[in-house]
């Protein structure tokens, strides 16, 4: 996948979820570097006399690396999101204005607009840059931990220190840098954070830019087109017609095509309600449309649970697959790296046959985190939660 942001054309929303994974795909190489660095300081300290392995300089070694790799990765994070963030905004702004026109209505983005919008875009950069320094500390005190333990099958005589070190190591990289935490208490890894912050941060940008517009310009009728398979939080609002008004009463509204003519419109609900229903939740990938009152035609949509139950299975794969290949990154014994390339094979093998079984998905390779393929050097409510009017 290219590095390069496509122009906000269209309102297709795979769009923001190519901009998040593409973040995620930065911060899982950055986490696969900080995991090699790791073990080569590890590997490096092997026979090593115990006091000098526990010296503040070997710490503050391995930190100034470490932190030096967060601060290259935090700036080309921080940098390509604010793009995807200004993006997404003038998509929905441009979406907006092409809606309208149908209408025969103006609009011109408001001092109000830009305030909220950037309230968005502010909440989402919080979140990622408060990943580097919780990624920092968190990272010293897996090395601390490693370096300090006393190793109780050491002392009898089962394993080498080698052995007990590197299976401590593999452990660590196994369950990854996880001290990442929303606003409604869930934990994440550091990579599925980032996008997770980034693709709700950009999707509610680009909803939030379009409401606003439909709203200022006193059209408040949308409606929510379906996916191919959807959560069941979503699933109930799938081609229903919301308002942005503060109540869902019904109204009559002129017919847009035959002249004089005029229908009554029963809402399903307001979205504000929606979105506190559950719509829009964090990685939602859901927009809203303009509903045009005798020309938007009824939508029909398509319940596929099965395939949003195996696309669920996939996303724990790749999951998977990412965690051999940190424990790969963390090995240093041969025994190790034998046992992570056929971890690594096993989960690769497991997503050819889910894919076989279930060929309405498709396999998502950058998901699966291929270093080799990288392009970037280095390597409750979510952050940006969506805003009511």
């Amino acid at each position: 996948m290219s590095d390069r942001l496509p122009a906000p054309r269209g309102v297709n929303p795979r769009i923001t979820r190519m901009w998040g994974e593409l973040i995620a795909r930065m911060l899982a190489h950055t986490e696969e570097r900080l995991w090699e660095r790791m073990k080569e300081q590890i590997a490096a300290e092997q026979g090593v006399a115990e006091y000098d392995v526990f010296k503040a300089a070997q710490l503050a070694k391995l930190r100034s690396q470490v932190e030096a790799e967060l601060g290259r990765s935090a700036e080309q994070v921080l940098r390509k999101a604010e793009e995807m963030l200004d993006k997404a905004r003038e998509a929905g702004q441009g979406m907006a204005e092409t809606d309208l026109r149908a209408l025969g209505l103006d609009y011109a983005v408001s001092r109000t607009t830009f305030h909220a919008l950037g309230q968005v875009s502010a909440d989402t950069l919080a979140a990622l840059t408060g990943i580097f320094p919780v990624a920092l500390r968190e990272f010293t005190d897996v090395y601390q931990r490693i370096a300090a333990a006393p190793v109780s099958s050491v002392i009898l005589g089962t394993q080498t220190r080698i052995e007990a070190t590197q299976e401590m190591l593999t452990h660590a990289a196994r369950h990854g840098l996880t001290g990442f935490i929303d606003r409604g208490g869930r934990r994440w890894r550091m990579d599925s954070y980032a996008e997770m912050a980034t693709r709700t941060g950009t999707m509610h940008a680009m909803n939030g830019a379009y409401l606003h517009g439909l709203h200022e310009a006193g059209h408040n009728l949308v409606q929510i087109p379906d996916h191919s398979y959807e959560c069941d939080l979503c699933r109930p609002w799938e081609g229903k017609i919301l308002t942005l008004a503060n109540t869902a009463a019904p109204v009559v509204v002129e017919h847009l095509i035959n002249d004089g003519e005029y229908i009554t419109i029963k809402p399903a609900g307001t979205v504000a309600e929606a979105s506190a229903a559950g719509l829009w939740h964090p990685n939602c990938t859901h927009r809203a449309v303009a509903y045009l009152p005798g020309a938007t035609p009824a939508r029909r949509t398509v319940d596929d649970k099965e395939t949003y139950e195996a696309s669920q299975v996939q996303r724990g794969i790749e999951r998977k697959i990412r965690e051999a290949k940190r424990e790969r990154a963390a090995a240093f014994t041969e025994d190790a790296k034998k046992q992570a390339n056929a971890k690594v094979a096993k989960w690769q093998k497991a997503m050819r046959d889910h894919l076989d079984k279930h060929p309405k998905l498709n396999r998502k390779r950058y998901r699966e985190i291929d270093v080799m393929n990288v392009k970037t050097p280095h390597g409750g409510r979510p952050p940006g939660a969506f805003f009511h009017i």
